[in-house]
């Protein structure tokens, strides 16, 4: 449960987008001023690029008593996300942070708390405040909702209470976000000739994208933040894509093959491995859990060694972390890289990591574990047994 709730959060800071002025230069300084009254010292900004799953860090900005003024040189508009150290914010289930647009040329000023801040600035930023507004409660609930699931699960293991608990966060996270998104649409339609509003459109869900695109200003659509748009795009297809891979990697349906590249720089096909039960592990070296859950795979491999195979996909990590990953963790699997142009994990509807797939001798999948579950050795002991 908790693993949806950081999943939900940073697909919301993901998304986070603005817009400027089609006229306006596309690269430049931003200057952004600030007095958070939460931080204590230091102050992390990351900028992400429209349509990245990854930011890279700009700072670690020092301030005075939360207050700070910094300029980011910007090669190109992109998102910028801000939070205070992991080391002062020990006790939280979530990483508290802030996002905001960071276009080239304006100035913005935030005032407040992290979470929790009124905005102003130049140009643009006169626009978004309102925006900023509507999704700020947003972000609000999601925090709120998140430590309550976590108070009421801490400390239990009774199964009830944390169904019970899981249940009333997606309820309550669900309310949440047909009221966000029902906002944003009435300001959408009351401001179609506003930039600004074109951040609606990196909002809202999916299902609503390509009504919204149609709506808005041909000038704002084709202007400097064009890019904005196609990364929209591009979640429109995701979306078409894992509807159409949920279908597809039921049980007892053929798992998708596929042809990508070893550790040792050699074409690996999954077909080549038919005969055998075969874990596919979609892995990344930046994923905690996944990491945590390699012991125990390890000594289930050496366990059902001639009967299963496993093989390693990894996702989103750079060539050099994924080889050190598996040199450092003594992973004795098969390991591939995947591509991007592969889009091997959308193909078996991967959303959330580590996704384990079982796929039987004959190449049809068994059974689909989501998350670290001790439930999945548990049904391999259940599979071999008699075997």
């Amino acid at each position: 449960m908790k693993k949806s709730i950081l999943i939900s959060a940073a697909a919301i800071m993901m998304t986070t987008a603005g817009f400027a002025q089609s006229d306006k230069a596309t690269s430049g300084v931003l200057t952004i001023k600030g007095n958070f009254t939460d931080v204590k010292d230091t102050l992390v900004l990351v900028g992400i690029d429209f349509g990245s799953p990854r930011g890279n860090k700009i700072t670690d900005l020092v301030t005075k008593n939360g207050k700070f003024e910094y300029k980011v040189q910007l090669d190109k508009p992109k998102n910028l996300a801000f939070y205070r150290p992991f080391g002062q914010q020990k006790g939280k289930s979530m990483v508290e942070s802030g996002s905001i647009p960071a276009i080239p040329g304006e100035t913005v000023e935030l005032k407040g708390t992290v979470v929790n801040n009124q905005m102003k600035g130049t140009g643009f930023y006169k626009q978004y405040a309102n925006l900023h507004n509507l999704v700020k409660g947003f972000y609000q609930t999601i925090y709120s909702e998140s430590e309550k699931y976590a108070a009421k699960i801490k400390d239990t293991q009774d199964e009830k209470v944390k169904k019970e608990a899981a249940e009333t966060y997606e309820t309550n996270m669900k309310a949440a976000k047909e009221k966000v998104n029902t906002e944003l649409t009435t300001y959408l339609n009351e401001h179609k000739n506003e930039e600004a509003t074109a951040f609606v459109a990196s909002y809202l869900d999916p299902s609503q994208l390509d009504k919204v695109m149609k709506t808005l200003d041909p000038n704002i659509v084709n202007g400097r933040l064009a890019g904005v748009f196609d990364a929209v795009r591009a979640r429109l297809k995701a979306q078409e894509l894992q509807e159409e891979a949920e279908k597809a990697v039921q049980a007892g349906k053929m798992a998708p093959d596929f042809t990508l590249k070893d550790i040792h720089g050699k074409d690996f096909s999954l077909s080549s491995l038919r005969g055998k039960y075969v874990v596919l592990d979609f892995w990344g070296s930046w994923c905690g859990w996944c990491i945590k859950g390699m012991p125990e795979m390890k000594k289930y491999y050496e366990k059902y060694k001639g009967k299963l195979e496993i093989v390693g996909v990894d996702c989103q990590d750079t060539e050099a972390k994924w080889k050190a990953a598996v040199e450092k963790h003594q992973l004795p699997w098969i390991h591939v890289k995947n591509e991007t142009k592969n889009l091997t994990p959308e193909r078996y509807a991967v959303t959330s990591y580590p996704t384990k797939v079982l796929i039987n001798p004959d190449g049809t999948i068994n059974k689909t574990m989501v998350g670290e579950d001790p439930e999945f050795y548990k049904y391999l002991d259940s599979l071999f047994e008699n075997k």
